[in-house]
C-alpha cells in the first residue's frame, strides 16, 4: 500500500493537471471518499492525493481552509458526532469520512501540502527584491522612467500577502485546538517556515516607498500577530504541559524555541521598519503581547542586531560594486 500511494503520489503531482488518466481518478477520489464506509486503513492513501489535486487547482487554499476546519471540528467535538473534512469539487462540497484517531493523519498531510505551497512563495517571494535607492530624486526619476516594472511589482506583492493570509487561515483553526503531540509538532514546523515568509515580505515591502502595498501589509500582519501569535502561545503552553515521550521533548526542546525566536524575530521587524520609514509604516499596533511563554528574546537587541546585519549587508554591496567598477576599467 505504501508503494501505491508513492506512485500516485508522483503520478498526481507531476502529470498534467488536465490529463484524462487524472482526472479520471479524481472523478473516481471524490465519489469514494465520501462513502459512509470508506475503510479508515485508506486515509493515509487517499488523503494525500486528495491534498495534491488541491494545491494544482488556481486556488488551493478554499479547499485547503475547509480541510483545516473539519479537522478543529472533529477535534473539538465528541468522538460521538458526525463530522467529517471537506473537500470542494467544481464547487461541490464533499466529505471524507474520518474519525478522531485519524485526524492527527490528517493534520501532517494537510501540513505537507501546505508546505508544498510555501516552497514556490518562498522562491517568489527571494526574486521579488525591489530595485530602489536611496536619493528620493533619483527613485522618482526611476519611477516615472519605468513605470510598468514598477506597477507589476506592487501587483505581485499584493499577490503575495494574499496568499500568505490564506495560509495563515490554513493554520489558525489548527492552532485553536488541542492537537495530538506528533500533529502539533507537524504544525508548528509548518509555523517556523511561515513566519520567516512573513518577515521576509515585511522586509521587502514595507521600504518601498510610495510603491508599498500598505492596505494588504497591514491586512497581512493584523492576520498574523493580532489573530494567529497568541494562539500559538497558548498552543504551546498546553504542548509543554501535555505528557510526552523523551523523542518528543527532544524535539519540541529545538522547536518551540526555534518558533519563538521566528516570532520575535518578525516583531523585531516592525519595531525596525517603523524606525526605518519614520513612523510612515507603522505596523506594530498589530502585536499583541502575550505572558504564555516561559521566556523571551529582547526585541530591543534583536532589532540593533538585525539593523548591523543589514548595514554590513550594504557595506559588501557598496565594496563589491566598487570592485566590479575597477575591473571594468581596466
Amino acid at each position: 500500500m505504501d508503494h501505491l500511494g508513492t506512485w500516485l503520489g508522483l503520478l498526481l503531482r507531476y502529470c498534467d493537471r488536465n490529463n484524462p488518466v487524472v482526472l479520471a481518478f479524481e472523478t473516481w477520489l471524490n465519489s469514494y471518499m465520501k462513502k459512509s464506509n470508506t475503510p479508515q486503513s485508506a486515509l493515509p492513501i487517499l488523503l494525500p492525493c486528495s491534498c495534491t489535486l488541491c494545491i494544482r487547482t488556481a486556488n488551493p487554499f478554499e479547499r485547503l481552509i475547509l480541510i483545516s476546519e473539519s479537522i478543529q471540528n472533529v477535534i473539538n467535538h465528541s468522538p460521538t458526532q458526525d463530522t467529517s473534512p471537506v473537500i470542494i469539487t467544481q464547487g461541490r462540497i464533499e466529505w471524507i469520512d474520518f474519525s478522531t484517531e485519524t485526524a492527527t493523519v490528517a493534520v501532517t498531510v494537510l501540513m505537507n501540502a501546505l508546505s508544498l505551497v510555501l516552497d514556490p512563495l518562498s522562491h517568489i517571494l527571494v526574486t521579488s527584491k525591489l530595485y530602489i535607492v536611496k536619493n528620493a530624486a533619483e527613485q522618482d526619476r526611476l519611477s516615472k522612467l519605468l513605470p510598468a516594472y514598477y506597477e507589476q511589482w506592487r501587483r505581485k506583492a499584493i499577490k503575495i500577502c494574499g496568499s500568505l493570509i490564506q495560509v495563515a487561515s490554513v493554520l489558525s483553526p489548527l492552532v485553536e485546538c488541542q492537537l495530538e503531540v506528533t500533529a502539533a509538532e507537524s504544525v508548528l514546523e509548518v509555523l517556523k517556515s511561515f513566519y520567516g515568509l512573513v518577515d521576509l515580505s515585511v522586509k521587502q515591502l514595507a521600504i518601498a516607498d510610495a510603491d508599498c502595498p500598505i492596505q494588504s501589509l497591514s491586512q497581512l500582519v493584523e492576520r498574523v500577530s493580532y489573530h494567529l501569535t497568541p494562539n500559538i502561545y497558548s498552543m504551546i503552553h498546553g504542548l509543554q504541559k501535555a505528557e510526552k515521550k523523551d523523542s518528543h521533548m527532544k524535539k519540541q526542546a529545538k522547536l518551540i524555541p526555534d518558533l519563538i525566536y521566528s516570532i520575535e524575530q518578525f516583531e523585531a521587524t516592525l519595531v525596525q521598519i517603523s524606525k526605518k520609514t519614520k513612523g510612515n509604516v507603522n505596523l506594530t499596533m498589530y502585536v499583541r503581547r502575550s505572558t504564555a511563554r516561559d521566556f523571551r528574546i529582547d526585541t530591543n537587541v534583536l532589532s540593533r542586531k538585525i539593523e548591523a546585519k543589514e548595514n554590513d549587508e550594504i557595506e559588501s554591496d557598496t565594496k563589491r560594486r566598487k570592485v566590479d567598477e575597477t575591473v571594468n576599467s581596466m
